[in-house]
Formats: C-alpha cells, structure tokens, sequence
C-alpha cells in the first residue's frame, strides 16, 4: 500500500512538471512566421541608355520564389520616355503562389550619344581586326565579316540616328538591317573607305537597308552585311547591280500595291554609279 502511494505521488509531481514546463514554452507560431519569405530578384541594375535607343530592360533580370524557382515578373516604367534626355524610376514586381509580392526600383539615365562615343567602339575593333599593309578591299573585307557574324539579326529594333544605330549594334551586338548598314557605315568611314547607304524603295511597306562602297577607286558596288537566308555571306560581298536584279529574284514578295524584289532601290536617289 505504501509503495502503490508513494508511485501515486511521484506520478503528480511529475506531472505537476511536465504542465508547468509546457505551459512556459512558447509555441511554435510564436516563434517563425508561416508565410514564406516573399520573392527575390536577381540583376536589376541602374541604367545608362543612349537619347533615342531601345532599353532591353529585362536583359539579365529573374525573379525567384523561396524554393529558387524562377517567376514571371512585371516591369512598371513610369514617365519613362526614351526620347527625352533625363534620369527616370522604373519598377520590377513579382508575386509569388503564396500571393507575396516583392517590388525593387532603379534608375534608368537617358544620356545624349555624341559622335565621338561611338567613333572610339568602332575604333577598337577596327584595330582588332585590321592589320597594316591592307588594302581598302581587304580592309572592307575584314569589317564585313566582322560585322555579319559579330551582330546578331533582330527584327524590331528602332534607332533615331545612324549614330544610335551603330551605338546599339556595338553595346548590344544585335540589331536590324538598320542597325547593321549604320555600323558598316561608321566603321567604314572610319577605315577611310568611300561609302554611303542605301535603301529599298521607299513607302513599299517592307523597309531594308544596305551599303555601296568603293574600295581602292574600283568603283562602286553593292554589300549588305545583314545575314539573310536566300543571299550567301560571301555573295553579299561587293555585288553589282546585276547581282542584285539576280539576287532579288531568290526572293520576292507580294503586296496589295503590287510585287516587290529585295533589292529595288531608285537610282535617282543614287549619285554614284554602281556596277
């Protein structure tokens, strides 16, 4: 009986404990936060961008939930106008399956381009690739090849100058035809050799730009350094204007105002004469 008492009391007294000691510690709500941390963003950085070229915002921006799965994001940009010369805000957001929502900010400067600017990029690829005791056409050569396979081909891409043209295409290394006939020009000019653009006959609704050149006083020939799939690359190279009624033929497209070829183009807009 003492023993069967004696167990009786220690089993309260260690209950007596154990309640005591449970009801002092905390619970675990007390203690973290059951929503997850909201989501995170990675390579949002301050951008300088040049009065009148496109910004690719998104380039090298992600957004992450918790468990580092990349999420679609949006981008607020405000007053942002590319067009006018000032420093603009602009906001990236997501929202994660949880509904959290992350917002970060940066600064976007539109800055003016000056010649000089873009002169200096060309120039340090024009001592890259261009070697003394060249000739124009060798010279010509090498920045053609250079430009064509350094540039990749983006259709819908706008620029305000010849000069923002080339800018972007050396930032970037993409661009349309306008962007890459404006860096053939520059680095051209550069060079010292004769050159001038050239562009399909206007108000045909499918715009294309390209060059003429006259290396070492040969005369003057075509060359369209942006890549397309019916003209090789060495093709595009100085051509005639033979060439280009042949090349046109490769590709020719129908519109309500009638059928155009690639490369048309009114000689009257054209003061040298081409071969």
């Amino acid at each position: 009986m003492k023993k069967l008492l004696a167990i009786f009391i220690l089993l309260i007294i260690g209950l007596s404990v154990y309640f005591v000691w449970f009801a002092s510690t905390p619970t675990p709500s007390s203690e973290y936060d059951p929503m997850p941390p909201a989501p995170s963003f990675v390579g949002v950085r301050e951008v300088y961008s040049i009065v009148g070229e496109p910004i690719a915002l998104r380039d090298g921006v992600v957004a992450f939930d918790v468990y580092a799965r990349e999420l679609e994001f949006h981008i607020n940009t405000g007053d942002l106008n590319i067009h006018a010369l000032g420093t603009y805000t602009v906001y990236f957001y997501a929202t994660d399956e949880w509904g959290a929502t992350t917002t970060v900010s940066t600064l976007v400067h539109i800055v003016e381009l000056y010649p000089a600017a873009v002169y200096a990029l060309a120039d340090e690829i024009l001592l890259q690739i261009l070697r003394e005791g060249m000739t124009q056409m060798q010279q010509a050569r090498a920045i053609f090849d250079w430009v064509s396979t350094h540039i990749n081909f983006v259709s819908a891409l706008g620029a305000d100058s010849v000069y923002a043209a080339a800018h972007h295409g050396l930032i970037h290394r993409r661009g349309n035809c306008y962007v890459f006939s404006s860096l053939m020009k520059i680095m051209l000019t550069r060079a010292g050799i004769p050159n001038e653009r050239i562009a399909r006959i206007p108000d045909t609704g499918e715009s294309h730009t390209w060059n003429i050149f006259n290396p070492d006083g040969f005369g003057w020939f075509h060359l369209d350094a942006t890549p397309n799939f019916f003209v090789s690359h060495d093709e595009r190279f100085m051509f005639t204007n033979t060439h280009a009624a042949e090349f046109s033929q490769r590709f020719v497209y129908e519109r309500e105002d009638g059928i155009r070829e690639f490369y048309t183009f009114d000689p009257e807009h054209i003061t040298q004469i081409i071969h």
